[in-house]
């Protein structure tokens, strides 16, 4: 893992170097390139968040895999939308990429939602 990490960031910054130099003679390929880096990442860290989840349901037994399955997806949201974000606020988009943290954030409390009423039906059993 930790070779793949230097790898992927050097990845990164080479894509991050060519990103600054075609911002300047071609905008619209930078973001392309930047777009295409960063589904990139994406894709190479798939199977490190796949281990994760596994890893995550043999600790946690099958009793919560609904619980589990709101915080992978939960996870998911909130790579997408700081990914997302980040770029548009690379290119200058600073409300864009403030709506988009806000719209994901708030995906996330719906997201949320059971283990909010869950752990409201065990505080209110602990008090009765």
């Amino acid at each position: 893992m930790t070779m793949d990490i230097a790898r992927l960031c050097v990845i990164a910054l080479l894509g991050t170097l060519l990103c600054v130099l075609l911002k300047k003679n071609a905008a619209e390929q930078s973001f392309l390139l930047t777009l295409g880096v960063c589904a990139g990442v994406l894709l190479y860290i798939l199977p490190y968040i796949s281990e994760f989840k596994a890893a995550l349901e043999a600790l946690c037994g099958e009793t919560s895999s609904q619980n589990l399955q709101i915080v992978v997806k939960a996870l998911g949201i909130c790579i997408l939308a700081q990914t997302s974000a980040h770029i548009c606020a690379d290119y200058g988009q600073n409300a864009l990429s403030g709506q988009i943290e806000t719209a994901g954030k708030f995906a996330v409390l719906l997201v949320s939602l059971p283990l909010v009423r869950q752990l409201l039906c065990v505080i209110t059993g602990l008090l009765a």
